[in-house]
Order: structure tokens, then C-alpha cells, then sequence
């Protein structure tokens, strides 16, 4: 089967993967988005993108591109005016993004959400949003299931408004729906690329970093190329159905590690410890308990198999924060990451700590 897909926010990282997924599966693609305007083929950045912009508005060449701005009342009706086989929402944050879409259901023959898997809750009603510290922090069980209770829906927070969405859509589209539901999300053109943590003490010359709770954290991490191929089986085999996206393996903070230095051929030695200091060995995937999707649903329903494992992903990850992000400028190119409530690179914490070691 191949369609008209639309894809309601598709210039950013999950967006552009979407696209070249589709693309090459014969399909028609219309991408929507605030502004832009096509573009160049391809996943990674060119090296001369102004200012290192890890979000430009183009999108590969092959698709064609409506200006919509959801918050422009009518405007998600006006882009939609033709009607697709497919729409792709993956901006949809709320309950009123969910209902503009049941509004023009009547021009679509099936929807596909980009959620969280943070809309997850423990037996505790313990979930990411509300995680301060150690035991605040949700204990899942491993791995989750999509049956696994969600969080109450609505509030101001990131993930309520999700499962609001998510909810919203389920109980009054009349037309499929799949909602997918990735994790730590892996890919070029990220806004909050996680994988900076490392590569940018890598760029800085540091020869040593530091990993606490003995390296031994999972987080589990999404390649943009297997959300889009689950997206993309979801469109073949409209239906509803809520799935988790999530690479073949949840590796461990220090496996993460060691592939990204692996990746960039770097002289670093990543130094485990036991410990939860704040100041140092915090990577943005350390977490006190594991969190571990289970994909067997996926596999069942729509015969899934990974196109990308997280060791071979991260290399267009790198060769694109390589070429597009300047260890100077980082924060004002990657907005997303720069609005952590932590220092993310705090030398004089782990030179210090370095020291205390006696190395």
C-alpha cells in the first residue's frame, strides 16, 4: 500500500526521518510545519547550515510543504483541505491538538500520534514529571508494557498533557488511530540531543568522564529510523492500537558511553563509580531504576523488526553534532538541552571529584 501521507510537524528530527521513510516507500508526502521551505535529501546536516542549526525548516527533496500553525484557529482545516490516507501528528501535545484532528477526520482514513513513554505511572503514581530525587523516581516493571496505567490526563505538565492527547484521540476518532510511544529519542536534528553529553566533552580535549551508579543505568533509547519504520507499518495496517518504540536493546549509560567514544576514535577513559553525586556523572540517560520498553507487541502486531541498533545509529548522531554544533555556541543551537535545570558540563566539579579519587 502506498498513499498520500500528511505529516503535522515534519521539519524537526523525528520529522524528517518520517519523511525519507515514507518517500521511499513510494508514498506522497505533504509535511506541515510553521515555515520552510524544501530541501536537500538526506538525515544529516550540511556543515555550512547557518549558525549550526540543529532545526532548520527544509525538508527532503521528494515532499511538499504547507505552512500551519495549529495555534492559528482554522489553519490545521486549511492545510488539510485535500484530505490524506494518512496523517502523521508528531507535535500533537494536547487534548485541543487531538481534537483538531477529530475535526477533519472526515478527510482522513487513519491517524498516527507521537506520544512518550513518559506518560507511563508506577503502582505508586510515581512518573518522570514528578521525579525529584531518587525515591520519587518511578519504579516500572521490566520490561513496560503498553498495558502498564498511564498518568492522569490534563494538568500543565509534559506528560498529563500527553496522555490527555493520547486519550482524547482513542476515545473519539472515528477514524484508526495508533499512538506510539518512544523513549529517549536518538537522531540528527535534534534540539536536545542527549549524545552531546559526550561528544562535546570529547570535542573540549576532557580525558577523562565520569559515569556514577557504576555505569549500570538503562534508559532505553529510540532511533528516529525505527520510530519511523513503526510509524510507517502502522500506515500500511491502519488499526487502532497504542505501541511502544524503542531500540532492539536498552544498553546501559556506560555501553552508550563507550560507543560514542568508540565513534569518534577518542583517547577518553570513561570512569565508573557507585554514587549518586549531582555535580558529577549524571549523564542525561542516568537514571536509579531501570526503564525498559517492551516491544513484543509491535513484533506481534505489525511483524516490527528494528532497522537501526542504537551502536549504528549514533554515527549519523555524531557526524552531525560533529559538523552542525559548535562547542561554543551549543546552547543557543540547542535550545532543548540547554534548558536543563543542571549544569551539563561542570569541569571544575569533576576535576575536583578526579582528584578525591587520587588519580
Amino acid at each position: 500500500m502506498a498513499g498520500h501521507v500528511f505529516i503535522l510537524g515534519g521539519t524537526g528530527q523525528i520529522g524528517r526521518a518520517l519523511v525519507l521513510r515514507f518517500l521511499s516507500g513510494g508514498w506522497r508526502v505533504t509535511v506541515a510545519s510553521r515555515g520552510g521551505k524544501a530541501g536537500r535529501a538526506g538525515t544529516a546536516a550540511p556543515s555550512t547550515t547557518a549558525r549550526g542549526d540543529a532545526a532548520a525548516d527544509d525538508v527532503p527533496v521528494g515532499a511538499s510543504q504547507v505552512t500551519c500553525d495549529r495555534n492559528d484557529p482554522g489553519a490545521v482545516s486549511r492545510a488539510l483541505r485535500d484530505g490524506a490516507d494518512v496523517l502523521v501528528d508528531v507535535v500533537a501535545m494536547t487534548a485541543e491538538h487531538s481534537r483538531q484532528i477529530i475535526d477533519n477526520a472526515d478527510c482522513l482514513g487513519s491517524v498516527i500520534a507521537i506520544s512518550t513513554g513518559s506518560v507511563y505511572t508506577d503502582s505508586e503514581g510515581r512518573y518522570f514529571d514528578t521525579a525529584d530525587d531518587d525515591e520519587s523516581f518511578p519504579r516500572y516493571p521490566v520490561p513496560i508494557p503498553e498495558s502498564q496505567i498511564t498518568v492522569r490526563p490534563g494538568g500543565p505538565s509534559y506528560s498529563p498533557s500527553k496522555s490527555a492527547m493520547e486519550q482524547t484521540l482513542l476515545a473519539n476518532a472515528p477514524v484508526p488511530v495508533t499512538i506510539l510511544r518512544p523513549w529517549a529519542v536518538h537522531g540528527p536534528w535534534s534540539r536536545s540531543p542527549r549524545e552531546w553529553w559526550v561528544v562535546k566533552r570529547i570535542l573540549d580535549g576532557r580525558r577523562f568522564i565520569p559515569l556514577a551508579r557504576g555505569g549500570r543505568s538503562r534508559f532505553h533509547t529510540t532511533s528516529v529510523d525505527n520510530l519511523a519504520e513503526l510509524a510507517w507499518l502502522s500506515a500500511v495496517t491502519p488499526k487502532t492500537r497504542v505501541l511502544n518504540a524503542a531500540d532492539p536493546e536498552a544498553l546501559t549509560v556506560q555501553e552508550i558511553t563507550d560507543t560514542i567514544v568508540q565513534a569518534m576514535a577518542a583517547d577518553v577513559e570513561v570512569l565508573t563509580f557507585e554514587g549518586t553525586a549531582d555535580e558529577v556523572g549524571a549523564a542525561p540517560w542516568s537514571v536509579p531504576y531501570d526503564v525498559v520498553a517492551d516491544m513484543t507487541a509491535a513484533q506481534e502486531q505489525l511483524g516490527y523488526r528494528p532497522v537501526m541498533s542504537y551502536r549504528s545509529a549514533v554515527l549519523d548522531t555524531v557526524r552531525w553534532l560533529q559538523e552542525s554544533v559548535s562547542p561554543s555556541e551549543w546552547q543557543k543551537q540547542l535550545p532543548g538541552l540547554s534548558a536543563y535545570d543542571t549544569d551539563l558540563f561542570d569541569y571544575a566539579a569533576e576535576d575536583r571529584w578526579h582528584r578525591e579519587q587520587g588519580a
